[in-house]
C-alpha cells in the first residue's frame, strides 16, 4: 500500500491534471462487494486526494469532470458498515471540499492558496451523507446539480440499505442548499413520486419525503401545480407529500401562500372542471393543516387564510351545494374510499384556522351554532358576523386590524361572494374600540351608503355597522345624520333589516348623549304601533326589548316635560303587548313597563310589572286600567282611549281583543268627561275601519 501511495505522489508531481485519472482506476475496487478492498481503495483514494489538496504545485487544470459521481460514492462510503471506511471516506471528502476551495479562490483573487487562511475549514461527521451534499453542492453548475440529484433518486431503490438512505440524505442536502437553482424540476417531482409509491426503507421513505418538502420551498410555483393537477382520488404517496408539507415551517408558508392566492381568483363565468381547482386546493390544505405542527405560520397568514376559505365556502355552497368527490382511493380491501364533501371540507378547515388563532373563538361560533349559519347560502352572511364578533372578543387587537386591512380592500369587489363577506367582517369588526377608532377610515360613510343600496342583505349589515359604531360614546356626533334614514328602514319589507334597523337606535340612544335620545324617542314614537303589531317575532321581540333599554337610559337622564310626554305614549303599546303569544314578547314587555313607570314614578305597579309572567297578563292588564280609572288623569286617559282605536285595525287579532278589553275596562258608563273618546270609539267603528277582534 505504501509503494502505490508513493506511485500516486509521482505521478501527481510531475502530472497534477491527472488526479482524476487516479481516482478512475480506483473506482471497481471503491464499488466492490468486499470490505477489505473497499477499505485499500479508500485509503489511496483519500490519500491521492490529500496530496493534491496540499501540494505547492496546485494547478488551477486540475479538473474534476466527474465531480457528481466523486460526491455520491463518497457520500454513500460515509454509510458503510465499515468504520475505517467511514473514517477515510469522511477524510477523502474533506480533501475534496479543499481542492475545490483552492480552485475556487484562486480562480476569485488569482492568489496562491495557503491552507491555514482558508475560513472554509470543514469538519465531516462520519456516515453523514448530509454533510458531504451541504459541502459540496456550491460547487456544481446547474446541469451538474440537476443530474446529481436525478441519479440519487434513481439510487433511492437500491438494494443496499445504506446506499438508498445515502442517496436520499445526498439528495436531500443538495435540494436544501441550492434548490432554487435546480432544473427538470417536473422529472425531479414524478421520479420521487414514483420511488416513494415503491417498496423503500422507512428511513429512506421518510428522507425522501423530507427532500420533496425542500424542493416544496424551493420552487414551490413548480412543485405545488404538479401535485394538484394530479387526478382524483389521490393516492396515499399524495397525501403523504402535502401532510409533510405542513411540518416544515417555511415549506408550510410557501405552499399556504400559493393555495390562498389560487382561493383568491375571482371566479367568473361557468365551472368547466368537473372538480374545481378550489376544491382541490381545500383538499391539499385539509391535509396540510390537520394536526399542523407549524402554528406560527399558519398564525402568520391567519387573516388572509381565513377570508379566502370563507368566500370559498360561500361559493361553493351557492354553485356546488350537492358535490361530493371521492379524493382517497381504497387504501385496503376492507378499507372504502373517503368521500369528500367541499362544503364540509371548507368549514373544518376554518375551524382548524380559528383553533390556531385562539381557542375561544371555537367556543363562541359553537355556542352561537355559527356552523349551521355557514352552511346555509341564504344565511351565510350572519354565521360570517358571528364568527367574526368570535374573533373580536377573542383575539388581540393586532390581529383584528391585520383583518380590517385585509377586507377594506374587498369592500367594493366585483364579486359578490367577497363582498358580502368582506362587508359582514367589516361591520362586526366595528363593535371593537380599537378598529372604530382607526385613523383615516370613513365608517359612517361605508355603512350609510351600504343602507340604501337595494339588496336586503346589503341593508342589514350596514344597520349591524351603525349599530356596532353606536357602541363607542365619542362617535355620538355622526349619529344624529343617521336617524332620518333609521326610522324609514323600520318600515322595510324586510323583518331582519326592521330588526336591526330598531337595535341601532337602541345603541344609539343607549351610548348617546340627551338630544340624541329625544331625537331617537321621537323615531320610535311614531313607528311603536307598526312594531308591536308585526308579523314576524323577531321584530316585536326587539321592539319591546329596545324600549325597555331606551327607558332605563332615560330614567337616568331624568327627563324633561316634553320627553315624559312621548313616554306616556308607549304605555297602551305595552299594555296591549301583554297579550302576545309569544313568551320572550311578553317578558320584554314586562321589562319595558317596568321601566316605564321607573320613569313615571307609578310605583304601585312596579313589582306588579317585575314579577309578571305569561299566565295572568289578563290580570295586569285589569290591575293597570284599574289603576289608571283611580287616577282620576281624564285628559291623560282620554288620549290613552284615543290612541287605543289604532290597535283596532292591527293585523294582530291578540292586539285587537286586546284593545277592546283594554276600552272595555277604561270607559266608565258615568264618566262625562270622557264622552268625546265615546264619540270617537263610535265614529271609528261606524267608518268600518276596525277588523274583526276574532
Amino acid at each position: 500500500m505504501g509503494s502505490l501511495q508513493r506511485l500516486t505522489e509521482v505521478v501527481l508531481a510531475e502530472m497534477p491534471t491527472r488526479m482524476e485519472d487516479c481516482l478512475e482506476l480506483l473506482d471497481p475496487w471503491l464499488n466492490s462487494e468486499k470490505d477489505s478492498e473497499r477499505e485499500r481503495a479508500m485509503q489511496c483514494a483519500a490519500h491521492v486526494l490529500g496530496f493534491a489538496a496540499t501540494t505547492d504545485n496546485f494547478k488551477m487544470q486540475m479538473e474534476i469532470t466527474q465531480l457528481g459521481h466523486w460526491v455520491k460514492l463518497l457520500a454513500i462510503c460515509c454509510q458503510d458498515p465499515v468504520d475505517t471506511i467511514c473514517s477515510l471516506s469522511s477524510r477523502a471528502a474533506y480533501n475534496l471540499n479543499c481542492i475545490l476551495l483552492r480552485k475556487k479562490q484562486m480562480k476569485k483573487q488569482n492568489l496562491a492558496f495557503r491552507q491555514e487562511e482558508d475560513k472554509h475549514k470543514w469538519n465531516l461527521s462520519p456516515r453523514n451523507a448530509s454533510d458531504v451534499g451541504k459541502a459540496f453542492a456550491q460547487f456544481f453548475t446547474q446541469p451538474q446539480l440537476t443530474n446529481l440529484v436525478l441519479t440519487a433518486v434513481k439510487e433511492l431503490s437500491s438494494s443496499r440499505t445504506q446506499s438508498s438512505l445515502a442517496s436520499a440524505q445526498l439528495m436531500s442536502a443538495v435540494i436544501q442548499e441550492q434548490g432554487k437553482d435546480l432544473g427538470k424540476v417536473e422529472e425531479l417531482v414524478e421520479g420521487i413520486l414514483e420511488q416513494l409509491r415503491s417498496q423503500l426503507e422507512p428511513s429512506t421513505k421518510e428522507e425522501a419525503l423530507r427532500a420533496m418538502c425542500l424542493l416544496a420551498e424551493n420552487r414551490t410555483h413548480t412543485v405545488v401545480p404538479l401535485l394538484l393537477n394530479k387526478p382524483l382520488p389521490w393516492d396515499r404517496t399524495v397525501l403523504a407529500l402535502w401532510k409533510v408539507f405542513g411540518t416544515q415551517r417555511e415549506t408550510t408558508f410557501n405552499v399556504l401562500q400559493l393555495l390562498t392566492g389560487i382561493l383568491e381568483q375571482r371566479r367568473t363565468g361557468e365551472m368547466k372542471e368537473v372538480v374545481p381547482q378550489s376544491v382541490l386546493v381545500t383538499c391539499a390544505l385539509y391535509e396540510m393543516l390537520s394536526g399542523s405542527p407549524c402554528q406560527d405560520s399558519i398564525r402568520e397568514l391567519f387573516p388572509r387564510l381565513l377570508l379566502a376559505m370563507l368566500c370559498h365556502l360561500h361559493w361553493v355552497i351557492d354553485r356546488y351545494p350537492s358535490l361530493e368527490v371521492v379524493y382517497t382511493e381504497n387504501q385496503s380491501p376492507g378499507k372504502e374510499s373517503k368521500v369528500f364533501n367541499p362544503a364540509g371540507c371548507a368549514l373544518e378547515l376554518v375551524k382548524l384556522l380559528l383553533t390556531a388563532a385562539s381557542g375561544g373563538v371555537m367556543t363562541h361560533t359553537e355556542e352561537q351554532k355559527c356552523w349551521e349559519l355557514l352552511c346555509n347560502p341564504e344565511l351565510y352572511y350572519l354565521g360570517v358576523i358571528e364568527l367574526t364578533s368570535g374573533i373580536v372578543e377573542n383575539c388581540e387587537p393586532a390581529i383584528l386590524q391585520q383583518v380590517l386591512n385585509h377586507v377594506k380592500n374587498l369592500l367594493c369587489s366585483l364579486d359578490i361572494h367577497q363582498k358580502i363577506l368582506a362587508r359582514s367582517i367589516y361591520a362586526e369588526l366595528l363593535s371593537h374600540e380599537s378598529v372604530a377608532a382607526t385613523l383615516g377610515q370613513d365608517f359612517v360613510g361605508n355603512l350609510s351608503s351600504w343602507i340604501m343600496e337595494p339588496g336586503h342583505i346589503i341593508k342589514e349589515i350596514g344597520l349591524r355597522g351603525i349599530s356596532n359604531l353606536a357602541l363607542h360614546p365619542e362617535k355620538s356626533e355622526t349619529w344624529n345624520s343617521l336617524v332620518p334614514f333609521l326610522e324609514k328602514l323600520l318600515k322595510n319589507d324586510e323583518w331582519r333589516v326592521r330588526v336591526q334597523a330598531v337595535k341601532a337606535l337602541q345603541n344609539i340612544t343607549h351610548h348617546g348623549k340627551r338630544k340624541d335620545i329625544k331625537l331617537v324617542l321621537g323615531s320610535i314614537t311614531k313607528q311603536l304601533p307598526a312594531l308591536v303589531s308585526d308579523e314576524k317575532d323577531e321584530v316585536r321581540i326587539s321592539a319591546t326589548s329596545a324600549l325597555g333599554h331606551m327607558l332605563c337610559r332615560v330614567r337616568k337622564l331624568k327627563p324633561g316635560p316634553s320627553l315624559r310626554k312621548q313616554i306616556k305614549s308607549f304605555l297602551v303599546p305595552l299594555l296591549l303587548s301583554l297579550q302576545d303569544h309569544t313568551t320572550d314578547v311578553v317578558k320584554a314587555c314586562g321589562r319595558a313597563l317596568t321601566e316605564w313607570t321607573k320613569v313615571m314614578g307609578w310605583r304601585r305597579l312596579i313589582r306588579m310589572f317585575q314579577d309578571i309572567n305569561f299566565s295572568d297578563h289578563f290580570h295586569v292588564l285589569e290591575e293597570t286600567c284599574k289603576y289608571l280609572v283611580s287616577t282620576r288623569r281624564t285628559v291623560f286617559l282620554g288620549d290613552l282611549l284615543l290612541q287605543s282605536f289604532e290597535f283596532l285595525k292591527s293585523p294582530q287579532s291578540f292586539l285587537r281583543a286586546a284593545a277592546v278589553t283594554f276600552l272595555g275596562k277604561e270607559v266608565p258608563p258615568v264618566s262625562s268627561s270622557l264622552l268625546c273618546s265615546r264619540k270617537a270609539l263610535l265614529d271609528f267603528l261606524l267608518k268600518g275601519e276596525a277588523r274583526t277582534v276574532v
